[in-house]
């Protein structure tokens, strides 16, 4: 299971840097991942309060924002690192 959820940060970390670099993805797929990310958060959250879980919410929140506004580049080149390699560790560890 943890594998499994590992997989799924890298592939969101992966939208993130589409979005960075403006590759139109999916609206499907954008809230997929934006429900994912804020579903994990919020049960990971309440579970055991640490930083990844605010990680993911804030990642969840970024990721809906880009279907109504226009957000700072800088911003998804910032939380896609943080995604891959949160999921990474998932995955290899």
């Amino acid at each position: 299971m943890v594998r499994t959820l590992g997989l799924f940060d890298i592939l969101a970390g992966l939208l993130f840097l589409a979005v960075f670099f403006k590759f139109n993805a999916p609206t499907g797929m954008v809230i997929f991942f934006t429900f994912y990310l804020l579903l994990k958060g919020v049960i990971f959250l309440f579970g055991s309060f640490n930083f990844f879980s605010l990680v993911d919410i804030t990642a969840g929140i970024l990721l809906i924002l880009t279907v109504f506004f226009a957000l700072p580049q800088l911003v998804f080149l910032i939380v896609a690192p943080f995604l891959i390699l949160k999921g990474a560790v998932s995955v290899f560890s």
